[in-house]
This record gives C-alpha cells, sequence and structure tokens, in this order.
C-alpha cells in the first residue's frame, strides 16, 4: 500500500519536524498505535510527553493492521500455564480482558469508527488443543464458549467463541487519540543518551524514555537481537461477499485469518519469517480458490497489501525496562501479530510504572525473563548463517547478508527483519539507514 491510499482520508493530521533541543518528562520513541496510546495514557495522568515519529505517525504496521481486538489468540492460555505457570496465565488473560474494556471505553470516548463483533479461534488440525483451552479459560473465568460448528461453513475441528470482542478501523482510531499530543514526524532518533535521547541535529533532555519503534532501538543492549524475530504475514481484501458476522483466525502455524471491513473481507495469512521463504500471497490465494464455492463465490481482488510483526521466543510481548538495571528507559515489543491488544496493555502498564505505581503484571511481561527457548537457539543458528554467507549487500543494523525478496521486489534481512526497497530505501526497522 503506498502512502497516498494509507493517509488518503483517514483524518491523520500531520506534525512538524524537530526544529531544535527540547525537554519533556517522558520522551516517546515511535509513532504507531503503542506509541500513541502510550503518551495518550501519559498525558491524561498529568506528565509532560513528547511523541517522536522517523516518519509519519501510523504509517507502517499501524495502518497495515486488520485491528481486531479480542482476548482470544492463537497464544493460548492453556500453553502460557504449562510455560510459565498458572499465575502468569492468569495475570496475560486479566490483562487482556482489562485492556479489551480500556478499548470499550476510549472508543466511545473519542467517537472513532469501531464495531463490537463475535471472534472464533478455531483449530483444523483436532479438538485436543481447542478442548484444553477451553477448560483453562473455563477455570479462569473467562466468558467463552465450546463450538463443534461454526457459522462459517469452513474447514474446522472445534472453536473457541467470544463474544463482545471489538474491530477498529486503525487510522481512524489514531487520528482522534492524537488530539493534544505533542508530535514531531520526519525525527528519526539515533542514539540514546543518559539525559534522554539525541536526532542527527537535536538534543532531547527526558527523565524517561519509552521504546516503541516496533523493534528496540539499540543495537545490542536487552539482547533484544536475539530475542526477537520479525515475520511477514500478507493480507487480500476481498468485495462481492456476504457478511461474515465475526472474526475468525485458525490456531494452525500455517492458519488464516479473517474479519470484515465494511464492504470488504480482509483474508490474511501465509505468516513466514523476514528473509526466509514462506506461503505469501499464494498461500491466501490458494485458501481463497479451496473454499471459493462454499465462501468467497463472486469475490474480487480490491487490495492487498502485506505486514510485518515482531515475535518473542516465548510469545508473551516484551514490556518493561529495557534491561534488568535500566531506571528511565522501558520498552514494549514483541506483539506477535496482535499489536492492538498488546499496545493497549504496554500503554497502562508503562505508564502505571513510570507513576511509581504496583503493576503484578510486570514480572511476567518483563523483558529480562529468562531467554531459555528452541526459539532463541533457531534465532541463533539463522544469524550466524547469514553473517558467514559470503554476500556482499550486508544490512547496516548488525551486517547480517541481505535476500532478494522476487515476490515483493525488496531486499530482506532474515536475521532481525530490516527490509529495503530496491534502491536500497529503509522500509523497515531495526535497521536506522538506508543501504549505501
Amino acid at each position: 500500500m503506498s502512502s497516498d491510499l494509507i493517509y488518503n482520508g483517514s483524518g491523520l493530521p500531520s506534525f512538524p519536524t524537530l526544529a531544535g533541543d527540547a525537554e519533556c518528562d517522558v520522551l516517546v520513541i515511535g509513532g504507531g498505535v503503542c506509541g500513541l496510546l502510550c503518551a495518550y495514557y501519559l498525558q491524561n495522568a498529568g506528565v509532560n510527553v513528547l511523541v517522536c515519529e522517523a516518519e509519519r505517525i501510523a504509517g507502517a504496521v499501524t495502518a497495515r493492521s486488520t485491528a481486531v481486538v479480542s482476548v482470544g489468540q492463537d497464544v493460548l492460555c492453556r500453553d502460557i500455564s504449562l510455560r510459565h505457570g498458572a499465575y502468569a496465565a492468569r495475570t496475560v488473560m486479566r490483562s487482556r480482558i482489562d485492556a479489551l474494556r480500556e478499548y470499550h471505553t476510549l472508543c466511545h470516548e473519542l467517537g472513532c469508527r469501531f464495531e463490537v463483533r463475535d471472534f472464533y479461534l478455531y483449530s483444523t488440525k483436532g479438538a485436543a488443543r481447542m478442548e484444553r483451552e477451553y477448560e483453562q479459560l473455563r477455570r479462569f473465568g473467562v466468558a467463552a464458549t465450546l463450538l463443534r460448528d461454526m457459522p462459517l461453513n469452513i474447514k474446522m475441528s472445534a472453536a473457541i467463541h467470544f463474544s463482545g470482542q471489538l474491530q477498529l478501523d486503525p487510522l481512524d482510531f489514531c487520528a482522534r487519540l492524537v488530539r493534544g499530543l505533542t508530535i514531531r514526524e520526519r525525527t528519526r532518533i539515533t542514539r540514546l543518551t543518559r539525559d534522554g535521547a539525541e536526532t542527527d541535529k537535536y538534543r532531547i533532555y527526558a527523565k524517561y524514555v519509552i521504546i516503541a519503534t516496533h523493534f528496540p532501538l539499540p543495537k545490542l543492549r536487552g539482547l533484544y537481537a536475539l530475542k526477537l524475530y520479525q515475520k511477514r504475514s500478507y493480507v487480500l481484501a476481498l468485495e462481492g461477499i456476504r457478511d461474515i458476522g465475526g472474526a475468525y483466525e485458525d490456531i494452525s502455524e500455517d492458519g488464516m485469518y479473517m474479519r470484515m471491513y465494511g464492504k470488504y473481507l480482509l483474508l490474511g495469512g501465509g505468516d513466514h519469517r523476514t528473509g526466509k521463504s514462506g506461503g505469501g500471497f499464494d498461500a491466501v490465494l490458494q485458501y481463497r480458490a479451496d473454499n471459493f464455492a462454499n465462501l468467497f463465490a463472486g469475490s474480487k481482488i480490491y487490495a492487498s497489501w502485506a505486514t510485518q510483526d515482531t515475535v518473542s521466543l516465548d510469545g508473551l510481548p516484551y514490556i518493561g525496562r529495557l534491561t534488568r538495571s535500566s531506571d528511565r528507559c522501558f520498552v514494549a515489543t514483541g506483539f506477535g501479530g496482535y499489536g492492538f491488544i498488546g499496545s493497549m496493555i504496554s500503554a497502562t502498564l508503562l505508564r502505571d510504572l513510570i507513576l511509581g505505581r504496583d503493576v503484578p503484571a510486570a514480572k511476567v511481561y518483563d523483558p529480562s525473563r529468562s531467554m531459555m527457548s528452541a526459539q532463541l537457539f533457531a534465532n541463533v543458528f539463522t544469524s550466524l548463517g547469514n553473517y558467514l554467507l559470503p554476500i556482499p549487500r550486508r544490512c547496516p543494523h548488525l551486517g547480517c547478508a541481505l535476500k532478494w525478496n522476487a515476490s515483493e521486489c525488496t531486499w530482506d534481512c532474515p536475521c532481525h527483519g530490516s527490509r529495503f526497497d530496491k534502491c536500497g530505501a529503509l522500509l523497515n526497522d531495526p535497521a536506522q539507514r538506508d543501504l549505501r
């Protein structure tokens, strides 16, 4: 999607570039929905906040989000309980429920476009995982229903139905959220300092810094280069299709997700690690073809785009202090495809930490929690393998060999997910400059 298509009719205002040194209580780096929500809640608490965005606010991952807000996710409550214990699983589910409730309140206050919809989390590869998840949710007192059939005639083994979930228009939401916020666009932060941060020209003095840049800005601090990877996901907007009555997501590794957006159906999937081969648009098109007769008959493709998500080692976001010893610098990342609900959890949690409040959930989301997992070794193996490749075109982030992505005509980094167009212009972080 081009910038013109993203912003056309969105109502998003533009903001000036930083024109001199600045001072604030909290500097928020990143103008996606996460950074904007952090700024909104802090400012409402009486804190002086400045948001700095390298390009345009909400112009990258936020603009391409399907913006479904649901307590149901493919990071199952049951799996969290097995890995981290029942307390962590209960805390995560409680924070998702609180975030959903906060969105209900905020959407009414802002007057933005939203819909209350049912959400169906389902499996096509056996009913056992859904049955175990439902029992775990029931023990935690979460309102949900186990289904053997769904309103849609698609292949499934079992599903969990959540009522009262939300669908948003991401740009309309952000356009209303930024009213009254102090924002500087086209202001790229190049370095963190002991008393704030710097751009190429100016210094920003801040008591606290929140890094909400999708992939954290520091190259090595906190070991995020090992704790995160990025994945691509592909979306078709289909027209000429009946309303499917809710949002749906298959928990399978190659599963699809879908929701209505006005008269369009957004059908997504084909996920794969950035810089690696995978399903892509071909997988989404194949799913559409396989279900053409009973679901997509007569539909036409109106638009298509890809988006990018950061994924943590254990499926839970990293929200909290940048490192264990950081008292002034905080981070929010690793939402794994659930950016809107992860952003709300981050905004309220970081607000409370900065204001000195007790935050029981902080330990569960702590970025310094244990790194030991199979995904860590996969990340290390991928990075080492690509560092050793004798390829001259390297990522300016940490020097990984870039791969040519023929389907999107981009140079992609399989280590950490930076992307560049065919001429070398930067498209996705963590790299901070174009290819030379």
